[in-house]
């Protein structure tokens, strides 16, 4: 019984993660998306940049609505299936 208390107070949780430095994930695909670069070359220079990270297409979906919503981005840079995207091309036709 000592012996587990002892373990216990010993214990001091999982290792911390140490912050990489530098631009994050969000930063950077912000960052290309604003550029008008297209969804492959988005998803290459994430997992160059960040080569554990499971970055794929979903994501970059996900982050441009969420920018969208949040009135970062114009809709213009929105996924192409969304409404405000279509809306917006079809005011550009007219």
């Amino acid at each position: 019984m000592r012996g587990i208390r002892q373990a216990i107070r010993n214990y001091k949780g999982k290792p911390k993660r140490k912050r990489q430095k530098g631009p994050s994930i969000k930063f950077r695909v912000l960052t290309l998306i604003t550029d008008g670069r297209d969804d492959q070359f988005i998803i290459t220079s994430i997992k160059k940049e960040f080569p554990k990270s499971k970055f794929n297409k979903i994501h970059i979906s996900w982050y441009r609505s969420t920018l969208h919503r949040d009135g970062i981005i114009s809709p213009e840079f929105t996924a192409k299936k969304s409404r405000a995207y279509k809306e917006w091309a079809k005011s550009l036709e007219n």
